[in-house]
């Protein structure tokens, strides 16, 4: 139709060719390897391990980790008492941070100048 065609010069649509079809091939071969390649986050295993890297935790990192819930409530527990009940500090005072190990602490981080702009990357 209007002089184009999804055909080729032998009658078979592009993705129809041997090229074409080794090549999508190769690429599943790839999708395949990479999925075989991650955590299986059902597989139960005795260590905490990241599910997007495949890390296993240090024993900082897996005890901050699996008491973090607890530590925040006793952070919320704290900030009650004293900015509401006791009023010893004043209400609208910067909360101190919670310094936990998570996975993220073992990453490296590096820094990447592009046109002189320099930016931060953690992969």
């Amino acid at each position: 139709m209007a002089g184009i065609s999804t055909e080729t010069a032998h009658g078979l649509h592009k993705e129809m060719g041997k090229a074409r079809i080794v090549r999508d091939e190769k690429d599943v071969q790839k999708v395949k390897e990479c999925i075989e390649s991650w955590v299986n986050p059902f597989e139960h295993t005795e260590h905490l391990t990241s599910v997007s890297t495949g890390q296993t935790a240090s024993a900082a990192q897996a005890s901050d980790l699996l008491c973090a819930h607890a530590k925040g409530k006793e952070a919320m527990t704290a900030f009650m008492h004293r900015r509401l009940r006791d009023r010893e500090t004043d209400f609208f005072s910067p909360i101190s941070k919670q310094k936990l190990n998570t996975f993220s602490d073992t990453v490296k981080r590096r820094s990447v100048k592009i046109q002189g702009e320099t930016y931060d990357d953690c992969t």
